[in-house]
């Protein structure tokens, strides 16, 4: 049976050209609680297995692939269609890939330290503040043209998109690896030009690297002075022109980049799936924020009293296979009354 010749038609004119054609009116809807049958007597439970199709499925329970729709209708896990029903193992393998595995992530832990200024002490009437780092968030990550490298090396890879919420950042087109992942290390970000010097591409991507760099300027100044004050002191601000100012932000990216824009990866994972997906107490019972577990939260230390990273999360893959399982326990309905589950529901989506 298919499911859509259930489906009463309508009139609809398609083209608004007063053209009426006869369609299956897709938007009649039905709760299954509507039909007349007692839930507790008429349905059961079914454990879907690896392989398991709907229409295998209800061969199997019903000796016809007929009653496939049923599974849909009463089961909301399912209720989004086909692409709802769960994965096998090598159709979660290939989801994971190309859904995660097309960037690598990188996950930092933002801190609070106190800044002296030793060198600068001169410039402000208290050499000590406070300063939040070691994360991204307040600056412009969606410019179409940083880079991430690692100090002291030529690897790097480009920025795709950060997560502020989750201090996440997604990174993809890594040059080298095996220097770009190695154990430790301090990170920057930097803009970028592709292009050919001279060509007006390679102009027109100066233009916005000039346009992220104010930005840039304008976050330090305002959530950092401290480090702004260093940074634009040792890039110089006697710039007037438009010419000298595009040099002097130049020059003051440089700057920042060994101050503001240097990053310690509590993580870095080349698949993109073995990233936290969401941090959790200690005793599992409790989703918490990735404030709250990486920069509320107490230090947690190994046997040696060394800090470790926090170590209590699911990561991407570990969430999506835990989701991928629990629907496989579908409720069905049980033989001996599904015609008379079909024949209800037809009448009902037909009034």
């Amino acid at each position: 049976m298919s499911f859509f010749k259930q489906f009463p038609k309508i009139d609809y004119d398609l083209y608004d050209q007063t053209d009426l054609r006869s369609i299956v009116d897709l938007y009649r809807h039905v709760d299954v609680n509507d039909i007349g049958i007692d839930p507790f007597v008429s349905y059961t439970y079914y454990e879907i297995n690896e392989g398991d199709r709907p229409d295998n499925v209800s061969q199997k329970l019903y000796g016809s692939t007929d009653y496939y729709w049923t599974f849909f209708i009463i089961n909301d896990v399912l209720k989004s269609g086909l692409s709802a029903w769960p994965k096998s193992a090598q159709e979660t393998e290939k989801y994971l890939t190309q859904e995660y595995d097309k960037y690598s992530v990188l996950t930092f832990s933002p801190y609070t330290q106190l800044f002296f200024n030793n060198f600068f002490d001169s410039l402000a009437s208290n050499p000590f503040s406070y300063i939040f780092s070691n994360t991204l968030n307040g600056i412009d990550m969606t410019h179409p043209y940083l880079r991430i490298r690692r100090k002291n090396t030529n690897a790097y890879a480009r920025v795709s998109h950060y997560d502020s919420s989750m201090y996440q950042l997604y990174v993809y087109g890594v040059n080298d690896p095996g220097k770009f992942f190695a154990d430790d290390g301090l990170f920057y970000i930097e803009t970028f030009n592709p292009y050919q010097n001279g060509s007006s591409d390679y102009t027109s991507t100066e233009e916005l690297n000039t346009e992220w760099r104010e930005k840039l300027f304008s976050h330090f100044e305002k959530e950092n002075p401290a480090v702004h004050t260093i940074a634009n002191w040792t890039a110089t601000e006697s710039f007037n022109n438009v010419t000298e100012r595009v040099d002097y932000l130049k020059a003051y990216e440089t700057q920042i980049q060994g101050w503001g824009l240097l990053l310690s990866p509590e993580r870095m994972n080349r698949l993109g799936r073995n990233a936290p997906k969401e941090y959790l107490s200690a005793d599992g019972s409790e989703i918490l924020t990735a404030y709250d577990a990486l920069v509320a939260s107490e230090p947690i230390l190994d046997d040696n009293g060394d800090e470790i990273p926090y170590p209590y999360l699911n990561t991407y893959a570990e969430y999506e296979q835990e989701k991928n399982l629990e629907k496989r326990k579908i409720r069905v309905v049980k033989r001996n009354v599904v015609t008379q589950f079909v024949d209800a529901y037809k009448d009902l989506i037909q009034s």
